[in-house]
């Protein structure tokens, strides 16, 4: 069963002797090495070279046809709990294109037992650190986010209107209100290295105007969307207030990426079966063009290609299913979004679920005033049950509350607290000037020098009745 895949191209000036090289550098360097016994076979163009000792085993394949070469590097091993892995690197390089396919396997005899969650191969950092990433349409493959700029905009609009060709997928932080991505972007970058391209957002500003240009269907104020490539399907969304910390966040897209490209089909020129196959074939070409070889040569040889079609079938049947269960899943996404309760209104969230918020606020105020035991009263509370509140506009509501808890005037410690709130802050003659989220119909005066505690009092009733009532 294929656990972890992952392909992606690396820089052209390289060859499959380069990338064979970083493979025997990965296989001698990992604690299964000691285990083998045996040195590592060399390469023969247009055959396979195999060592095993029962326990591990690896095979090489080179084959160079016309303009194009390919190569495998095959590793399989058995665990204490008697699970057969198999880790396979291929490459496909055809002059000014160098593909690399990644792929982890393992097989279980016992039915009941549980695949462990697999880890990314370490090999995937060796190929990027000794052979260097390409360019993946619009962003190279490294381990390192990439940062829009303010004047990037049109490749966040061709990001979202799916006009771009990616190998990988790409994950899409959206800024905060604080101008930053909700999670430890270098950290993501790291651990989705060869798997995905981590991109943030400079700012909200950039956000708004992308908004203007999209339709308003981007992610925004901290919200997440991986688009995924080749006609992947519908992007998928993620919101921070469903997550309690960046951690949890960061982890959840990560798996989510991970278990995606594990459901998906490699390239099949980046294959084992498909370096195989190749040889296979020319072997056999070679045998009826010299007419030298007996019955048993042919059987042996003919058998192996009966394999390689058996096991294509039964790729193609998976792909088969996958692709099935993928189009009723749109099938419901878009009965889904045709049938919906509401339609989207002209006003956009000044923060991430602050619709939701506003909606089950104003359905339990309606429900608290229907006719007991009538049939408003459960339609109501199924809705509120169903859609619950991010709990962000309290958040924001009790952080004004905190912020300026028993103070007379904004001093440096509460100006600082309401600006990672949302507040812009703006000096006036004798008063401020605070704008909530960008948006001028929100603006409040605050005097420079409070009255007494009663006015800032009453100052924090109105802004949060204004904003949240």
């Amino acid at each position: 069963m294929l656990v972890w895949t992952t392909q992606f191209p690396i820089l052209p000036n390289r060859s499959i002797d380069d990338l064979l090289t970083v493979c025997r550098k990965w296989m001698i360097g990992s604690p299964h090495y000691a285990s083998l016994g045996v040195d590592l076979p060399a390469s023969v163009d247009g055959d396979i070279a195999t060592i095993s000792n029962g326990i591990h085993s690896v095979a090489i394949a080179k084959f160079k046809i016309g303009t194009e070469s390919h190569c495998g590097f095959r590793h399989g091993w058995q665990d204490n709990d008697s699970r057969d892995w198999m880790t396979e690197v291929c490459g496909w390089h055809s002059g000014s294109r160098f593909l690399v396919g990644i792929h982890l396997h393992c097989a279980t005899s016992d039915t009941g037992m549980r695949l462990p969650r697999p880890n990314k191969p370490y090999v995937v950092r060796q190929i990027l650190e000794d052979l260097g990433g390409d360019l993946d349409v619009d962003f190279p493959v490294s381990d390192k986010p990439q940062n829009l700029a303010e004047a990037d905009i049109d490749i966040a609009v061709r990001l979202l209107q799916g006009e771009t060709d990616h190998y990988l997928p790409v994950i899409y932080a959206s800024s905060t209100w604080q101008g930053r991505p909700p999670f430890d972007s270098i950290k993501l970058a790291q651990w989705a290295s060869g798997m995905a391209h981590v991109v943030t957002e400079p700012s909200r500003r950039f956000s708004f105007l992308l908004a203007q240009k999209v339709g308003r269907i981007n992610p925004y104020e901290g919200a997440v969307s991986i688009f995924w490539p080749r006609g992947g399907g519908r992007a998928t969304r993620f919101f921070p207030y469903d997550y309690p910390n960046e951690v949890r966040f960061a982890s959840d897209i990560a798996n989510a990426v991970r278990m995606a490209l594990a459901g998906r089909r490699p390239d099949h020129r980046c294959s084992w079966d498909f370096v195989r196959g190749l040889i296979v074939h020319k072997k056999i070409e070679t045998l009826r063009r010299e007419g030298k070889a007996g019955v048993e040569e042919y059987i042996d040889k003919f058998d192996d290609e009966l394999q390689l079609t058996k096991r294509r079938l039964e790729d193609a049947e998976i792909e088969i299913g996958r692709l099935k269960a993928e189009l009723a899943n749109r099938a419901r996404g878009e009965r889904f979004y045709s049938d919906g309760l509401l339609a989207q209104g002209s006003e956009r969230d000044l923060y991430a679920g602050e619709h939701r918020d506003i909606l089950v606020r104003a359905l339990t105020i309606a429900h608290d005033n229907s006719q007991p035991d009538g049939r408003v009263r459960d339609v109501l509370a199924a809705l509120i049950k169903a859609n619950r509140p991010t709990g962000e506009s309290k958040r924001i509501e009790d952080g004004i509350r905190d912020a300026l808890n028993g103070c007379d005037d904004l001093g440096r410690k509460e100006w600082r607290g309401l600006e990672d709130l949302g507040f812009s802050i703006s000096g006036d003659g004798k008063h401020l000037k605070l704008v909530f989220r960008g948006d001028d119909r929100y603006t409040f005066a605050m005097s420079k020098t409070g009255s007494d505690w009663r006015g800032m009092k009453n100052w924090i009733s109105d802004v949060t009745k204004r904003l949240f009532r």
